[in-house]
């Protein structure tokens, strides 16, 4: 499952929430995805962070998930954006840093 997010905001402030898009079916990567956000907030926002999540059991994150470690900001509207993501794996294992369980 891919669960991707679109969320607006700045340092010290609450991000906001523009868009969710989640992927059940998927056969592999790269994947076609679109998020798309309220009409009316369009003169407001100018850029959005993405988060992307993929994981093989929906609430539980396991060895071997994909997330992605730093924000993917973009400045909206946007075509054909690549999203990095990187594995997670076990924090003992030597050079593991980033996201790691």
């Amino acid at each position: 499952m891919v669960t991707l997010e679109c969320t607006n905001g700045y340092a010290d402030v609450p991000a906001t929430f523009i868009s969710k898009q989640i992927i059940s079916n998927f056969d592999s990567f790269p994947i076609d995805f679109e998020l798309r956000g309220n009409r009316l907030d369009a003169d407001k926002i100018t850029h959005c962070d993405i988060g992307v999540d993929v994981r093989r059991e929906p609430k539980k994150i396991c060895i071997g998930d994909l997330t992605n470690e730093y924000y993917n900001v973009i400045d909206i509207p946007a075509k054909d954006v690549d999203v990095m993501v990187t594995g997670l794996e076990p924090c003992g294992t030597p050079q593991s840093g980033g996201f790691c369980l």
